[in-house]
């Protein structure tokens, strides 16, 4: 009778009067009846009620369930923060029969040579100033600290994955104009109108001061550096190696942008390359090397400049945390950046978005389970045992962190209160005695239900994702999720009510006759008011 499922059907045989209460046939009735339900549960139930619940709640074992959870657990924090890698091998993004992945293997065994990577200098920097070309060259005059000596001095150590050819505008510039065959004025104009020297023969050489040139000349005459193609009268040309180096605007006094006369420096680059770099720690790694050579420049030079201090200033009252590339500054760029830079700060934000899912976890749990902190604070760490777990088999089974199985770390937050919250919820409303007595009902009435719904039909569909020809399903999906279910199913059904049984909200239970018209209205209302012990003889079943 389906409409009337809860309602619970008596023999007429069976039936019981007023007067039967009392006698002693009524209890063997209603341990008959008791006896009856027990046979219809399924196999699952039983096994778990009868089985599983005492020998997991049982003294020896519980204790030492116990002391092998918290050895995990100690064991999963242990290996984490070192043991885990980060980034995504490319070749998983393939199958296995894929002919790409012998151009992977000879990509990665024997390219020689690394990315080129370009350390620019962003808008403000003063190039046509003396002051300006000493923090960045590296020919006699120039600081012993500047951006070229230290890229050189960074290439020398072999420490931070950058390796020769470097190549410097700066310095090329001021030896292209120390050469007549290269750089000349016409005479008699102001000095500052270029003549070629290969064209015409009355050319006055360039103005610089020992060996620079700075001020207007700087700025007139770089457009003729970048335009000028190398050749044997002139191999320092500047055309072919920093054509597109340098980004030039019109000065102040020059409206036209098509007037090189007047131009200024806007920003630009100086060229280096990365060592061969194989694995994705070593993309990672030669990421984090320029960035910690660029990220000296731009503080360095905001104090040595009153004007660029002064404008650092007006920009840092605009916003606390300005994003993008500061002026006065460098940053690093490669063409794998794009790709590499997430893993940077994965980490950090693994961390953020995994604190974000428990976060709420526990307030989403602490309301659905009316306000019970103890409960809430035992779900939380059921969850966060089981996102553990998952993390300390990605050491294990060579599964590297990035995007997908950040997000496989978040979904396992979700999935795993499914684990967790029904057993809580189940020793919460018991009214048995003790912790143990209400953990081994709390077991018995819902473990059957967490294996047969979310362990086992998840665990079906997961099988199936170990037969996928993509090692990203293989990897990200089947054995992260295989982790998520398994784990799950053993935390929540061995642990969790061991755990339970230690650290459960202790409430005193109700102890009612055997059989009585209104016990369960009694139940209810003393569990409801968390009343003492109600011993048999104080309840008034007569009526």
């Amino acid at each position: 009778m389906d409409l009337c499922c809860c309602v619970e059907m008596v023999m007429p045989s069976e039936s019981l009067t007023d007067e039967d209460d009392s006698m002693p046939e009524a209890e063997n009735l209603a341990k008959r009846r008791k006896a009856k339900r027990k046979s219809d549960r399924p196999w699952l139930y039983r096994f778990v009620a009868h089985v599983l619940a005492p020998f997991v709640l049982s003294k020896w074992v519980r204790a030492l369930l116990f002391i092998l959870f918290v050895g995990w657990i100690c064991f999963c924090i242990a290996i984490i923060p070192d043991g885990i890698h980060i980034g995504l091998d490319q070749k998983l993004s393939m199958s296995l029969d894929s002919y790409v992945l012998e151009y992977f293997e000879a990509i990665s065994s024997l390219l020689a040579v690394g990315s080129p990577v370009y350390f620019v200098v962003t808008e403000g920097h003063s190039f046509e100033s003396v002051e300006g070309q000493n923090q960045i060259c590296s020919r006699s005059g120039c600081d012993v600290d500047s951006l070229v000596n230290t890229l050189k001095r960074s290439i020398a150590s072999k420490e931070y994955r950058i390796s020769n050819p470097l190549m410097s505008w700066v310095d090329d510039y001021g030896m292209w104009s120390m050469l007549p065959s290269c750089c000349g004025v016409h005479k008699g104009e102001g000095g500052l109108t270029f003549c070629d020297a290969n064209v015409e023969k009355d050319c006055d050489s360039c103005p610089h001061v020992n060996g620079r040139l700075s001020g207007s000349a700087f700025n007139q005459l770089l457009p003729n550096f970048l335009t000028c193609v190398p050749s044997l009268n002139c191999p320092l040309g500047g055309k072919a190696q920093y054509g597109s180096a340098v980004v030039l605007v019109p000065s102040h006094a020059t409206t036209n942008a098509t007037a090189w006369q007047g131009s200024r420096v806007l920003t630009s680059h100086f060229a280096a390359h990365h060592t061969v770099l194989r694995s994705t720690e070593d993309f990672i790694e030669a990421i984090g090397k320029a960035r910690e050579i660029a990220d000296i420049f731009g503080p360095r030079w905001a104090n040595e400049s009153a004007l660029v201090a002064k404008s650092t200033t007006t920009f840092s009252k605009l916003t606390s945390k300005p994003r993008g590339p500061q002026p006065n500054s460098v940053f690093p760029y490669s063409v794998f950046y794009v790709f590499y830079e997430q893993y940077v700060n994965i980490l950090h934000e693994t961390v953020v978005q995994m604190s974000m899912g428990l976060s709420a976890v526990c307030i989403i749990t602490w309301v659905m389970l009316g306000l019970d902190f103890i409960a809430t604070l035992n779900v939380v760490v059921g969850v966060a045992s089981i996102a553990l777990s998952v993390a300390a088999m990605m050491v294990l089974w060579d599964i590297s962190l990035n995007a997908i199985s950040l997000v496989n770390l978040v979904v396992c937050i979700g999935i795993s209160v499914e684990f967790c919250a029904h057993i809580v919820r189940s020793f919460t409303i018991s009214t048995k005695a003790t912790r143990v007595e209400r953990a081994l009902d709390a077991l018995s009435e819902m473990g059957s239900s967490v294996l047969r719904g979310i362990t086992l039909t998840k665990f079906g569909g997961i099988v199936v994702l170990g037969f996928a020809k993509s090692r990203l399903f293989q990897v990200f999906y089947f054995r992260m999720y295989l982790c998520m279910v398994l784990f799950g199913a053993v935390v929540g059904i061995i642990f969790l009510p061991v755990q339970l049984s230690y650290f459960g909200e202790l409430k005193v239970a109700v102890v009612v006759p055997p059989v009585c018209p209104f016990r369960n209205i009694l139940v209810i209302e003393a569990s409801k008011r968390h009343l003492l012990a109600i011993k048999e003889e104080d309840v008034n079943c007569h009526f």
